[in-house]
């Protein structure tokens, strides 16, 4: 009766620990799976921003090129009509061109700024996901050599067993 109660034990054991590591590597690969999606979605998000970022930029230095092309025509038809020319004249043209330039070139810097720093929210999504899968560990199964060898100790205990009670009622009893 022992060694069907050990051995059976370990084919339950088995059977138990068979399950439990399945479904925590299906639980594992989910959890995978779901970081993988959760930076894709992180990733796109942040490359749209990046493109939206750029169109910005590129709309205000539009608004700007416009702006400063009608300040000049502006400068340059009031400088007509009051007949006045020369170095006062380029002068006011150079320093709205200039001032065009200095716009450009700060939305343009910014818009680096900005892009670098999308880049580096990308990476951190990126490392995000990596420490999600790194901290995911893979159960083993148990093995069917272990749970072999735990019915052959079973048996082995319980032939010792029997071996002990056939020898015990062998012996002549000393009343």
């Amino acid at each position: 009766m022992s060694f069907v109660t050990n051995a059976g034990s370990a084919v339950v054991g088995h059977i138990g620990a068979s399950e439990s590591a399945r479904t925590q590597n299906l639980s594992n690969r989910l959890s995978r799976e779901a970081a993988i999606a959760e930076y894709g979605r992180q990733d796109a998000a942040l490359g749209k921003r990046q493109g939206q970022e750029a169109d910005a930029a590129s709309a205000r230095k539009a608004d700007v090129a416009l702006q400063a092309r009608s300040a000049r025509a502006t400068n340059a038809v009031a400088a007509g009509e009051a007949g006045i020319a020369g170095f006062t004249v380029d002068s006011l043209m150079q320093d709205i061109i200039a001032q065009e330039g200095r716009f450009n070139e700060r939305t343009d810097t910014n818009l680096d700024w900005t892009v670098d720093q999308l880049q580096e929210s990308k990476k951190g999504a990126q490392a995000q996901m990596r420490d999600r899968i790194n901290s995911l560990r893979d159960v083993t199964p148990p093995s069917f050599v272990e749970t072999g060898l735990k019915i052959g100790s079973a048996a082995v205990n319980a032939g010792t067993t029997y071996l002990n009670l056939a020898e015990r009622r062998s012996r002549p009893s000393s009343v």
